[in-house]
């Protein structure tokens, strides 16, 4: 069935409606993969005005994807090309944004951007420590559970949650959750919460409640070449540093030489010297620099080298590494977690696995080693079969113990892997979860909605 476009048109202002005659590839774009064709756009900018597209999907049973600032690299933000699903745009839900500056927390609305948080927090001397090389909306952090480069010290969001609202895509479009920036709430069984992390597929956030923290007096970072075995520097690090440790990221030889040769930003941390791997050290906190000069002092058989920078020139190479593998050339991306003792051991597999099995494609790894996350990017050669060797890489991942998704979310791309790898008993516990929230299963790509078609009455 045809939804009827003119209905929702007429139920929310003038231009919050975007139909198949205007322009709508921005919001089929994805950041990376492959371009979809959204059916409808709806653009509320309130509540009350979400609720009625809700409400309108639901009588029409027009599915829809939820998306925010569209920076995910999964496919999870965008339809398919078939034309037949809508978009839900959150980019005009920018209310609240409340700095609790008692309670160090941020209220904000879902279509508000990382960085305007980090600008109504920043005069408090407050920030949230959800370090992305993107600027995604809060809506969007929330629903693939973000964590980025400080995950090691603050945590990701799930950890700084203290509050989420959601709409329930049933006839009333029901709200749950709460934005009461309490550390303790135990008055309710925390339903809503279930969304952090979802993948778009239980709910459309609304609005959140974050812990903020407190911005370090001072920063020191070095950028540093290990002489003995990763995981014994890593530990050193930390054992000598411990909670002055801020993040501690690993940028490989390639990758680095890559980012040298196309970000012209960018210099050359080490010239005339091309090192297997680079650890990034950072301190935060009182006297950071001095606390950081003894550590590699102490660590010094175990180093070959280490630079002190200034945080944002250490920050730019690092930030700019996926800038410089997609201007190399076609990038198969992947984001994983692993044990931290089997950092090594994987990297090394999957580097042989690319050799063997992918001529002519480049591993260019790099990641939050500190806790446990690696970004296992290649960069392909013409003819490389991408969808095996991300399968092949998978298993390898799954072999060690690892996950296939560390920050990134579900999506398109990993959908099989998720189905494979969770198991009938846990999609269909899923499903019924699903259906219970989603009744009538309108929620996220199309993709992923296929995945979970069991419910307790049997398959849609």
């Amino acid at each position: 069935m045809t939804p009827d476009l003119a209905a929702l048109a007429a139920a929310l202002p003038g231009g919050a409606v975007l139909v198949p005659d205007d322009d709508l590839s921005a919001y089929g774009r994805p950041w990376r993969g492959t371009d979809g064709r959204p059916a409808w756009v709806a653009r509320p900018s309130d509540l009350e005005q979400l609720r009625e597209v809700v409400r309108w999907a639901v009588r029409e049973r027009a599915p829809f994807v939820v998306q925010g600032a569209n920076t995910g690299l999964v496919g999870g933000s965008v339809p398919d090309a078939s034309g037949t699903t809508g978009v839900l745009s959150t980019a005009r839900l920018t209310a609240p944004l409340d700095v609790h500056v008692d309670d160090r927390a941020v209220t904000a609305g879902a279509g508000v951007l990382l960085s305007a948080v980090t600008a109504a927090a920043a005069p408090y001397g407050l920030g949230l420590p959800v370090d992305l090389s993107s600027d995604p909306s809060v809506g969007g952090v929330v629903a693939t559970n973000a964590g980025g480069a400080r995950v090691l010290r603050h945590g990701d969001v799930r950890r700084r949650l203290l509050g989420v609202q959601l709409v329930l895509a049933d006839e009333d479009a029901t709200v749950l959750g709460d934005l009461r920036p309490l550390r303790k709430k135990n008055d309710d069984v925390r339903v809503a919460e279930l969304v952090v992390g979802s993948a778009g597929l239980l709910g459309v956030v609304t609005a959140a409640t974050l812990e903020l923290a407190h911005l370090p007096g001072e920063r020191a970072t070095a950028l540093v070449v290990p002489a003995g075995p990763l995981a014994a520097v890593c530990a050193g690090l930390e054992r000598s540093l411990g909670p002055a440790l801020g993040a501690l990221e690993l940028v490989s030889g390639t990758a680095l030489r890559l980012t040298v040769a196309h970000v012209e930003s960018v210099a050359d941390p080490f010239p005339g010297r091309q090192p297997a791997e680079v650890l990034l050290v950072e301190t935060e906190g009182e006297q950071a620099r001095e606390r950081l000069l003894a550590a590699l002092e102490e660590l010094g058989p175990l180093l070959d080298d280490a630079v002190l920078m200034p945080p944002e020139r250490a920050w730019g190479l690092r930030h700019s590494v996926s800038e410089a593998l997609a201007r190399a050339g076609t990038v198969l991306g992947l984001d994983v977690a692993v044990p931290r003792g089997a950092i090594t051991e994987v990297r090394a597999e999957v580097a042989d696995l690319v050799r063997r099995t992918a001529p002519g494609a480049v591993l260019a790894e790099f990641g939050h080693v500190g806790d446990g996350g690696l970004h296992l990017n290649v960069v392909l050669a013409e003819g490389t079969a991408a969808a095996a060797l991300r399968s092949a890489v998978y298993d390898v991942v799954e072999r060690h113990g690892g996950s296939f998704s560390a920050e990134h979310g579900l999506g398109p791309v990993n959908v099989d892997r998720w189905r494979q790898q969770s198991g009938p008993g846990a999609m269909a516990a899923l499903a019924a979860v699903k259906h219970a929230l989603d009744p009538y299963g309108l929620l996220g790509t199309d993709a992923l909605r296929a995945a979970l078609t069991t419910t307790p009455e049997g398959t849609r």
